[in-house]
């Protein structure tokens, strides 16, 4: 999606004037809309990842890797999310189910670069195709882990559990509504803040455990 930090400008769409004036209202609404659904969404997510961290060779630091890779998704997320708001304009921006592809079925440069949603569109399932299906292989493997029984036999169950619940909205109004004001505000929040900060808690009281064992033999 990063042709259009080229194509977007160059086709004079850029309108600065939108993000202004910044902090009109001060901070408060700006930590009301991060807590819990910014925070949940998608950094929150990084639980998923520990499912795969025992996976990984232990002779490989993650940590590093880890830091780089969020800290260019939250740089990313926030360049695209101005974006839309330089070209949108706020209210657009936040009312809009898409903005990033109303953005870009602006573009129309020397005749050539045009209907650029279908590869925005393309770009979009790619992603979400390569977001779910981890979701998924983080389901089975934590399934695995937690039951004692064979990944293999939790991929039908499983598959067949999701395909069932994605059909449960009647429609896209009905299932943008229960994600973001049930899944994301109620879920979310306990799945990915609470048990991840649980789960640090008890590995630093595992590793105090085992320091003062060492130090007293």
């Amino acid at each position: 999606m990063y042709y259009n930090t080229i194509l977007i400008p160059a086709t004079g769409l850029f309108h600065f004037e939108n993000s202004l004036p910044i902090l009109e209202e001060g901070w408060k609404p700006i930590f009301k809309a991060a807590i819990p659904e910014l925070i949940s969404f998608p950094f929150g997510q990084i639980v998923l990842f520990l499912v795969f961290y025992p996976l990984v060779h232990k002779d490989r630091n993650l940590t590093k890797t880890v830091i780089f890779a969020y800290s260019i998704t939250a740089l990313s997320l926030i360049f695209i999310n101005q974006l839309n708001i330089f070209v949108l304009g706020p209210k657009i921006a936040v009312d809009s189910t898409l903005p990033l592809l109303e953005a870009v079925q602006l573009i129309e440069l020397a005749d050539v670069f045009e209907r650029m949603d279908a590869l925005f569109t393309l770009l979009l399932f790619l992603g979400l195709i390569i977001k779910m299906s981890l979701f998924f292989n983080g389901a089975v493997i934590g399934l695995e882990k937690i039951t004692g029984v064979g990944f293999k036999k939790w991929i039908f169950p499983l598959a067949a559990l999701i395909y069932g619940l994605s059909s449960l909205s009647p429609n896209f109004t009905h299932h943008m509504v229960i994600g973001r004001k049930i899944v994301i505000n109620t879920w979310f929040p306990i799945f990915q803040i609470v048990l991840p900060l649980f789960l640090f808690t008890v590995i630093i009281i595992k590793r105090r455990k085992k320091t003062n064992k060492q130090s007293s033999s």
